[in-house]
C-alpha cells in the first residue's frame, strides 16, 4: 500500500485535467493573469506591465478568477489551497 503523502498517477493526471478544464473556463486575460501570477510567480507589478494595465486591475482580476475557480472547484468537489485564502 503506498503511503498516503503521495498520489498515484492517474490522481494526478485527474487533477491536473480538473484544473485545465476550470482554467479554460477563464477569459484569456484572467487566465493569463493567474497563471503568470501563480505558475510562473510574478509580481502583480509585472504582471501588469505584460498586460498593459494596472496594479489595482490586475489585483481586482486575479481576485475575481479565483473566485470563479473557487466555485468552480466547489462543483467539482475538488480543493486547491491558493483558492482558499
Amino acid at each position: 500500500q503506498p503511503d498516503s503523502e503521495y498520489f498515484r498517477k492517474e490522481d494526478v493526471k485527474h487533477a491536473e485535467d480538473l484544473i485545465q478544464q476550470m482554467l479554460e473556463q477563464l477569459d484569456e486575460r484572467s487566465r493569463t493573469a493567474v497563471l503568470l501570477r501563480f505558475q510562473e510567480d510574478m509580481r502583480l507589478e509585472d504582471i501588469a506591465e505584460v498586460l498593459k494595465t494596472s496594479v489595482s486591475t490586475v489585483s481586482r482580476t486575479i481576485q475575481k478568477a479565483q473566485k470563479r475557480l473557487a466555485e468552480l472547484c466547489k462543483k467539482e468537489e475538488f480543493k486547491i489551497s491558493f483558492l482558499e485564502d
